[in-house]
């Protein structure tokens, strides 16, 4: 019975990953605005776990956008990812909580993302926090291109994108 809730679970995050990509490449008839990468997976996974630390009609509405395979399956399948949880204070010590941050996403990544969050403009001045919550996801692609980059073919320096412009 499990294997199934968790077959259900999957079909579910299967719709919504469709259903984000589709919402997403529709932002300027069908073509995105900006460059975009996404995870709709990392995001099923994320809803899936708040929904775990959830409760009443909050934890009911993201149970119901998740699919109808229901709270348990969701929750099994996303028990799949490696996940962890952090108590900070943004109020009494904002900016020991964007190091702490920062210092996952720097970790997580590879050292690639650096300095994602900064105190003062996420968490306020100390006396209201603005943040009650950070949810951080990372995804490493180890895969193997149909045809390689070569060494000898590439050089360090400016990406441009389309227009000319550097990001």
């Amino acid at each position: 019975m499990a294997g199934h809730a968790i077959a259900d679970a999957v079909r579910d995050q299967a719709a919504l990953c469709m259903l984000l990509l589709r919402h997403l490449g529709s932002l300027d008839k069908g073509t995105p605005t900006a460059n975009l990468a996404i995870s709709p997976i990392s995001f099923h996974a994320v809803l899936s776990l708040l929904a775990a630390g959830s409760s009443g009609a909050t934890r009911d509405q993201i149970v119901a956008f998740l699919g109808p395979a229901g709270a348990a399956a969701h929750a099994e399948l996303a028990s799949k990812v490696a996940a962890e949880a952090r108590s900070a204070s943004f109020v009494d010590n904002p900016t020991a909580a964007a190091a702490e941050i920062n210092a996952w996403i720097e970790r997580n990544t590879g050292g690639l993302v650096k300095d994602i969050v900064r105190n003062e403009l996420e968490f306020g001045d100390g006396s209201k926090a603005a943040t009650a919550l950070v949810v951080a996801n990372s995804v490493f692609f180890h895969g193997y291109w149909v045809t390689p980059f070569h060494p000898d073919s590439t050089e360090e320096g400016p990406f441009y994108i389309a227009n000319g412009a550097s990001p």
